[in-house]
């Protein structure tokens, strides 16, 4: 894929989406599980979206620039699932109504935060930030939260909204705020 409509994959109806078996990969501005115009659920559609495994390392899913997120939607089980390995990260991506997770780290299912988070595994079981409120007064949003991780390290967080509730109660993100 890449960041122009013309780069652009239409990756559904397979086993996995996309496998990532080795280090620094790229994969952006894909539709991954959706039709050709990203909107609409594909039958037959990919066990995970994109599967990261065999402790791959460093690679990007989506991206900073104009038209490097993806389209990860509509996948039987996770829209992302980092199997193993670490600093695998996933940016600015639209990822909503896959049967699973959004983001799976590990084993299956929504891995719990952890004190100061020092665990290992894929992408260190990171910490989700759990949010408190958020509240808008028509021109401005206030979100209020925590992030309990890795003391004296800088984490990037990223704020969604979505159309429908996710029926894990921890959420996909559908559209970035």
């Amino acid at each position: 894929g890449g960041t122009s409509a013309a780069a652009r994959n239409v990756i559904s109806k397979n086993f996995e989406g996309i496998e990532i078996n080795s280090n620094n990969k790229v994969v952006q501005g894909n539709y991954i599980g959706t039709d050709a115009g990203g909107t609409l659920n594909c039958s037959n559609h990919s066990d995970d979206g994109v599967e990261i495994k065999n402790g791959a390392t460093g690679n990007l899913i989506g991206g900073e620039v104009a038209g490097a997120g993806n389209i990860i939607a509509f996948n039987a089980l996770n829209g992302v699932n980092v199997v193993n390995g670490t600093t695998n990260a996933v940016v600015r991506n639209s990822i909503h109504s896959n049967t699973l997770l959004g983001i799976n780290l590990g084993t299956a299912g929504v891995t719990v935060n952890d004190s100061g988070d020092g665990d290992g595994g894929a992408n260190n079981l990171q910490n989700f930030p759990v949010l408190t409120s958020a509240e808008t007064n028509g021109s401005q949003i206030t979100i209020t939260g925590s992030l309990n991780s890795t003391p004296s390290t800088s984490f990037r967080i990223e704020f969604y909204s979505n159309a429908s509730e996710d029926a894990s109660g921890y959420g996909e993100g559908q559209t970035l705020i």
